[in-house]
């Protein structure tokens, strides 16, 4: 692989990891250089990307536990993410199983429907979700739809709807200002908007 390439590689990874940190946390993140350079070390040793996500929905689910801390870094999925892959390279995990086209039965799909069926005929947003459940069928895949709808949904929901999304998100990122890029800043709050509207219409993420 290029060097170039893999760069680009090791950004996909760093955005999918903070992504998921920062829906868990229902919030935007603000990455520590500490942070940066433990995400590059899982990156060069091979740790794959599912197995880092698996590792940080697990330390968000045992904070519901009695006594447990409230993950807040990455330094706190840090020993689960090395545990893990150290259960793979001794040959005791098997390998994450691909993601599946969303074309295939999905429960988690339901929620779109039923929302769908109880949304006006006409509607720009109908007609979103009716595009999105077609390109489902066709086989595309539970990513590809997610980034769509997060990308098309404040665009088509009613426009009292949408300025509230916009209000929560930049509280989330306002004290990001003068901290980070300028880019940065506007990628945490397109997350944020497009978050804060899935859970407002109870249209949840595919890919989780």
């Amino acid at each position: 692989m290029s060097e170039a390439r893999e760069e680009r590689a090791r950004a996909r990874y760093a955005r999918a990891i903070e992504r998921r940190f920062s829906d868990r946390l229902e919030r935007p993140i603000v990455m520590s250089p500490r942070d940066w350079t433990r995400i590059s070390d899982w990156h060069e040793r091979g740790i794959p990307l599912p197995l880092v996500l698996e590792s940080i929905d697990a330390a968000f689910d045992a904070r519901r536990r009695p006594g447990s801390a409230r993950p807040r870094s990455l330094s706190y999925v840090a020993t689960l993410v090395d545990e893990s892959w150290r259960v793979v390279v001794d040959g005791r995990r098997a390998t994450p199983e691909p993601e599946r086209p969303s074309g295939l039965p999905h429960e988690r799909m339901a929620p779109w429907r039923k929302f769908r069926d109880r949304t006006p005929p006409g509607s720009t947003l109908r007609a979103l979700l009716d595009r999105l459940l077609r390109a489902a069928e066709n086989g595309a895949t539970s990513r590809t739809l997610d980034e769509q709808l997060d990308a098309e949904l404040p665009l088509v929901v009613p426009t009292d709807v949408a300025q509230e999304g916009e209000r929560a998100a930049e509280r989330d990122v306002a004290r990001m200002r003068g901290r980070v890029p300028v880019q940065e800043i506007e990628r945490a709050r397109a997350r944020a908007v497009a978050s804060w509207l899935r859970r407002r219409l109870g249209l949840p993420r595919l890919v989780s």
